[in-house]
């Protein structure tokens, strides 16, 4: 393979001309004009602006890279918008595809599953419009002030699993009306109280020094409502941190892998101690690709101090900078730099772990010496395979399930005592399980395709069994976990609440743990009780995934708090509308309230969904199966509300 062969992750930004083809048979030399001044006078400047390069001519388009999905974002709203003030008679029109992923660069050229997807994208994208993968509408969040239009599943050329795009919507006249009315409010607002601006500038300046003394105060949110900005988290009541992503220095983002592992075992072993409180590994890495502002940090996450530093890697030797700052003064604290072999990493883990906690002492007291119970491996060539597949497995994808399978077993066949790699891969087919990440082969009957899928289940759930079995000889926060859900399937309810009782003792920062014992507190009927686990999951981690709303839904749902249920749901479903749960609950809460409408558009979109993917039909009895709920009075809350919206029972009579 050439020596200039490398993979890294990257934002690309694929684009064509619409209707090149045509115009060139129109008129070829003005086409051809016309397009290379757009390239010179347009795409060029905003790629620079932008930090993006272009890496490969198509003829009629161009693919381009960049280092952040908001800067790819951007660019591609900027040449949109510059194309349209072109001079009529020259004027050409792009379709524009942005994903974030995976690529192979060599040489000259770029390939990969990353520019693949950018492609396709590309094609589902309306002329003049720009059209994004699930990966970049995640990762922008809220961070630009955008609307991501929903295009559905999408079946495009050599791509075996359907394609979910969203049309990008930048103009203010396609915001959702929420944020419309917010705006418009605030104008009349303004503009009735000009005389009151002054007065309302000390004040806000007051009320913003006073959240960093205090609780969240009214003063504070009209600050917060005239600024945009939303209200920070009050402080807790001891000493709190989060761990910002350690950057890779020198080595390209195809280290990031390795930067990102060391950032979540400190985590892990921070969140350990007693007596701090630790920011969750969701959270603390939505910052990966955001301007680092430690005091905004700081307001937005409610902490008082934050970590970060960086990695350069240099043969067999690792060089870290590590910093500790006062987010409300923005001083520091502590710094310190290691250099060691590579083979003692898990030291210098130790050793920044000891020197933050010698610097917090005087807050936290006498810090919990109690040993961490954590499974590490002496073989530098196992970590670093563990570390890429969970990379791909964070990503939550078929694809990227399939491509952590093959690192976790890198890792186990290197090390095959490695505890954590094994939890890991039993995640992964726990994962395939939960998502049906498992391809089965139709059969002429339905009733035999849904045995069929079962049997590919039982198969999952049994590969997940036997790497859990060595994963407990040396017990993870993970391991417990994995063992939890499995427990949860094979409706043994206390001992999977006991199992993740345990995984929140090895890690009290991890939100999934608390998110998790919240949904078993609901399948074992005790719903009052699951409340307060999924709000401290969703206080650990303020940019919880979509799926936390759903934990939540349960919960409310099970005490028939239907109207407060639906809310979680919707905004679930809004988050995730891959995940088809939510509409399944949402078609029961529907038909007890009495909204037939919204009953059968939730139920169109299950079925959609389940015959895109080419899962097991939906029935009342297939959910029946799948929802492990311990008491009959809780299972058929459920299936009566389904039966109510008209769910077929089963598929074949009798059955």
């Amino acid at each position: 393979m050439n020596d200039d062969f490398r993979r890294r992750l990257a934002a690309v930004l694929c684009a064509d001309v619409a209707g090149y083809t045509r115009l060139m048979a129109g008129d070829e030399s003005a086409t051809h004009a016309a397009y290379k001044a757009c390239l010179n006078d347009v795409v060029v400047p905003a790629l620079e602006a932008r930090r993006g390069r272009i890496v490969k001519s198509t003829g009629d388009g161009f693919i381009a890279v960049f280092d952040s999905v908001i800067d790819a974002v951007a660019c591609a709203l900027d040449i949109q918008d510059a194309m349209k003030r072109q001079p009529s008679g020259s004027r050409l029109t792009f379709r524009i595809g942005v994903n974030s992923g995976d690529i192979i660069v060599e040489d000259e050229d770029v390939y990969g599953d990353g520019v693949n997807i950018a492609a396709r994208l590309q094609t589902l994208a309306s002329p003049g419009g720009v059209c994004v993968s699930t990966h970049v509408r995640d990762q922008i969040g809220r961070k630009l002030p955008l609307y991501f239009e929903s295009l559905g599943r999408k079946r495009v050329k050599k791509n075996d699993v359907p394609l979910r795009a969203y049309a990008v919507r930048a103009s203010p006249g396609t915001f959702p009306r929420v944020a419309r009315f917010r705006i418009a409010a605030a104008a009349r607002l303004l503009s009735r109280k000009k005389r009151m601006m002054g007065l309302a500038v000390a004040v806000i300046g007051a009320g913003v020094f006073a959240v960093s003394q205090a609780s969240w105060s009214p003063v504070a949110r009209l600050a917060s409502i005239l600024s945009g900005a939303p209200p920070p988290l009050p402080l807790p009541d001891r000493p709190s941190l989060v761990v910002l992503p350690f950057k890779t220095i020198g080595s390209g983002n195809d280290q990031d892998y390795f930067a990102d592992g060391i950032t979540e075992d400190l985590i892990t072993d921070l969140a350990h101690i007693s007596g701090l409180f630790v920011i969750a590994r969701n959270s603390s890495f939505a910052y990966k690709t955001r301007p680092t502002d430690v005091r905004k940090i700081g307001s937005e996450l409610g902490v008082r101090y934050a970590l970060d530093g960086s990695v350069r890697r240099s043969g067999d030797m690792v060089r870290i900078d590590a910093q500790l700052v006062d987010a409300q003064s923005g001083g520091h604290v502590w710094a310190a730099r290691f250099d060691q072999p590579l083979g003692d990493i898990f030291k210098i883990q130790d050793d920044i772990t000891q020197k933050i906690v010698t610097a917090l002492s005087a807050s936290i007291g006498e810090p919990d010496s109690a040993p961490l119970v954590l499974a590490q491996t002496s073989s530098m060539a196992a970590y670093d395979a563990y570390l890429r597949g969970w990379a791909s497995y964070r990503r939550n994808t078929f694809a990227d399930y399939q491509k952590s399978l093959e690192y976790f077993q890198t890792a186990i066949a290197l090390d095959p005592g490695f505890s954590q790699a094994h939890a890991a891969i039993a995640a992964a087919y726990l994962s395939a399980r939960i998502y049906s990440w498992t391809r089965t082969e139709p059969f002429s009957s339905p009733l035999q395709t849904v045995l069929n899928a079962r049997r590919h289940d039982e198969e999952l759930l049994e590969e997940a069994r036997q790497h859990l079995g060595v994963a407990l000889r040396h017990p993870t926060s993970l391991a417990y976990r994995v063992g939890a859900e499995i427990l949860i399937f094979e409706r043994k309810h206390d001992e999977a609440i006991e199992e993740i009782r345990k995984a929140i003792a090895l890690d009290p920062s991890d939100a999934d743990n608390f998110a998790l014992l919240s949904s078993a507190l609901v399948w074992a009927g005790k719903a009052e009780a699951a409340i307060e686990p999924i709000q401290t999951a969703m206080r650990l981690n303020p940019f919880y995934p979509a799926i936390y709303q759903c934990h939540y839904g349960m919960a409310l749902f099970s005490l028939a708090r239907y109207r407060e249920a639906e809310q979680k749901f919707e905004r679930c479903r809004a988050g995730n509308p891959d995940n088809n749960w939510p509409d399944i609950y949402l078609i029961a809460i529907y038909a007890y309230l009495g909204e037939n409408g919204k009953v059968a558009g939730a139920r169109k979109r299950v079925t959609d969904l389940v015959q895109l993917e080419d899962r097991s039909p939906f029935t009342v009895k297939e959910i029946r199966n799948r929802v492990p709920y311990r008491y009959q009075a809780d299972l058929l809350r459920l299936l009566v509300g389904l039966h109510k919206g008209n769910v077929p029972d089963s598929l074949v009579q009798g059955q």
